[in-house]
């Protein structure tokens, strides 16, 4: 019966796993991975398409959150120190 309602449970938007045990996450976890591989396209699938491309129209409402030209930094922000990691 459980795993029933977790099968239900992943249909749906908003399934917040971050209140379950180990146990609960783990078979969420093994469901939502059952329900990939059976829904998964590849190729050799007559769904198959390689490279798709799609265009997006303009955003109904600004989101606002990346919109990275209206960045300031404060006073308080000095990078003059700041320290990256080498990267090869």
């Amino acid at each position: 019966a459980g795993r029933d309602a977790a099968e239900r449970k992943l249909r749906g938007d908003d399934v917040d796993l971050n209140g379950l045990d180990k146990e609960e996450l783990d078979e969420y976890k093994r469901l939502m991975e059952i329900d990939f591989e059976r829904t998964a396209i590849r190729p050799g699938d007559p769904r198959y398409q390689h490279d798709v491309q799609v265009e997006f129209e303009e955003a109904e409402e600004d989101c606002g959150w990346d919109e990275s030209d209206d960045y300031v930094a404060s006073d308080d922000e000095e990078d003059d120190d700041l320290e990256l990691p080498f990267l090869p």
